[in-house]
């Protein structure tokens, strides 16, 4: 769970989204990926603005930077990240 409020300073007016995410890191094929979704709901938000519920869609392709022993590998940061979001 996050958050990630903002404030207008024209409109004094405050939005602020809480984020409702899972996550989980895995294989396709050979490829290493971290695949994810959540749910955002506003809870305060400017008129005009963003309200009700939101839905987002996470894949974030990770590349190995080396091999361990073990089979582990360490991760460089994502390469390639694709996110959609939803107002619903």
């Amino acid at each position: 769970m996050n958050t990630a409020p903002s404030y207008g300073r024209e409109t004094e007016e405050a939005s602020v989204p809480l984020n409702f995410m899972v996550t989980t890191a895995t294989r396709i094929g050979s490829d290493h990926v971290s695949i994810g979704g959540g749910l955002r709901y506003w809870d305060n938000a400017a008129p005009g603005g963003p309200d009700s519920w939101g839905a987002r869609l996470m894949v974030t392709f990770l590349y190995p930077k080396s091999q361990l022993a073990d089979g582990e590998c360490e991760l460089h940061f994502p390469f390639l990240s694709v996110e959609q979001t939803a107002n619903l």
